[in-house]
């Protein structure tokens, strides 16, 4: 569909156009010679001046389609009705002025249109005007459903792409890793509290797995598997981090992308540095229509390599859903994140 569209965006509309006003206008105008006595010179010049105003109103019709479906494409339905009586009016005023110019002697609109010959050539120039018009919105019409197409396609190989990378970052091998060496060391020192550590790391791969084929889940069940998520960081830097949830809405009630609280949470960790003395807290905010997580900035000198999933990727998930953007804001002292939520009736 992509290689269509591409061959499509090629065809020359105007020289298209300008042919088939040539040929349209030429057999009408050659009935309305043998039906008088007109001279020959006369018949060339009447196809002279034809061709010129056909040439003339092809070039218009292509730009006025052109940049009217650039500046008025919201306009509704009654645009294309506007447009063609637009059309035909200019057709009527400029086909009046070159006739007058054409025969080069003073006569009123009124006598111009009692010659039955004049009023067959206004009328043949209008409907050909009317055709290129039809010709050019057809055209356009063709083209808007193959972008759209096309653009279909490339959005579905990208959230393709996409759901790839997701999959890959689920089992991070870093966070595996890391759990499991506080475990063995947790398993020495504290029996009760390696036991619970094992359990909430088998929680979270569990909703992890759950939600493998979940574009997105209830705000609940994502506020739930940040808590499992965050008290295994707890255990492992523990207690040099915290988290304080502000939650303002019903949770059951709104729906974001799955595993985005524990991407951002981890990027807050990964970034960041944290002591005893000055822990790293992490506000998370919901409220209508979106959630927040704030934090202080206080960077690492060496942070740990990237997932490849990123804010990028929030931002794509929640474009396929919403036109509400993901909103970063970023200054010396805090970094905040604000991601769209949906509510579950839309």
């Amino acid at each position: 569909m992509s290689k269509l569209f591409k061959n499509t965006g090629k065809f020359p509309l105007l020289r298209f156009s300008l042919v088939v006003m040539i040929v349209y206008t030429v057999y009408p105008l050659l009935f309305a010679y043998l039906g008088n006595e007109n001279s020959l010179v006369n018949l060339f010049k009447d196809l002279a001046y034809t061709w010129g105003i056909g040439i003339f109103f092809t070039f218009f019709i292509v730009y006025l389609v052109k940049y009217s479906e650039l500046y008025f494409h919201k306009a509704g339905p009654i645009r294309y009705w506007l447009e063609w009586l637009f059309v035909c009016i200019v057709s009527y005023y400029f086909i009046l002025i070159i006739y007058k110019f054409r025969l080069s002697r003073p006569i009123s609109t009124a006598e111009l249109l009692d010659m039955v010959y004049f009023r067959l050539y206004l009328v043949e120039n209008i409907l050909g005007v009317s055709f290129i018009y039809l010709l050019n919105r057809a055209f356009y019409f063709y083209q808007s459903a193959l972008e759209k197409a096309a653009f279909a396609e490339k959005l579905q190989k990208e959230y393709a792409e996409m759901r790839l990378q997701v999959l890959k970052s689920q089992i991070n091998p870093h966070f595996l890793f890391n759990s499991l060496s506080v475990l063995s060391n947790l398993v020495h020192v504290d029996k009760d509290a390696s036991e619970k550590f094992i359990l909430q790391l088998s929680k979270a791969y569990r909703y992890i797995l759950d939600q493998k084929n979940e574009e997105w889940v209830s705000l609940e069940k994502e506020l739930a598997f940040l808590d499992t998520y965050f008290y295994l960081l707890q255990i492992r830097f523990n207690k040099k981090v915290c988290l304080n949830m502000d939650i303002q809405v019903n949770a059951d009630e709104w729906l974001i992308p799955a595993l985005t609280l524990q991407l951002l949470v981890e990027n807050v960790v990964k970034h960041n540095s944290m002591s005893t003395t000055h822990p790293l807290c992490i506000d998370v905010t919901a409220m209508e229509n979106k959630i927040i997580v704030r934090n202080s900035i206080n960077k690492r000198e060496h942070t740990e390599k990237s997932t490849g999933i990123g804010l990028q990727n929030i931002a794509r998930r929640v474009a396929y859903r919403t036109s509400s953007k993901v909103e970063i804001e970023k200054n010396d002292q805090f970094f905040s994140i604000s991601v769209p939520l949906i509510a579950k009736l839309n």
